[in-house]
């Protein structure tokens, strides 16, 4: 189930690990990996906390939706930093 994560993610990193010198690549990507998989495990960590906080007060149907709606808002507040992306030109060889 999470391959297709796993699979993004890591392609992100070695686009990032790119930009570095190729004696810290290593390195780098290890890091970038390991604050990775810290951000994943707090989120699930903090989603699930949040999902028994909130079942207790309104059910667990309610719970799911308010988790779910949260989720995709942020998703989509994401598009908001597009125009902020630089985006090389090519240079000509």
């Amino acid at each position: 189930m999470r391959r297709p994560l796993l699979r993004r993610t890591a392609r992100a990193l070695s686009v990032l690990v790119a930009v570095f010198a190729l004696a810290v690549a290593g390195t780098v990507f290890a890091l970038l990996m390991s604050l990775s998989n810290f951000g994943v495990s707090g989120g699930e960590a903090v989603g699930g906390w949040l999902y028994d906080e909130f079942a207790t007060r309104w059910g667990r149907p309610v719970s799911f939706e308010i988790l779910v709606g949260f989720g995709a808002t942020t998703s989509a507040l994401c598009w908001l930093l597009i125009p902020w992306i630089v985006k090389d030109e090519e240079q000509p060889a």
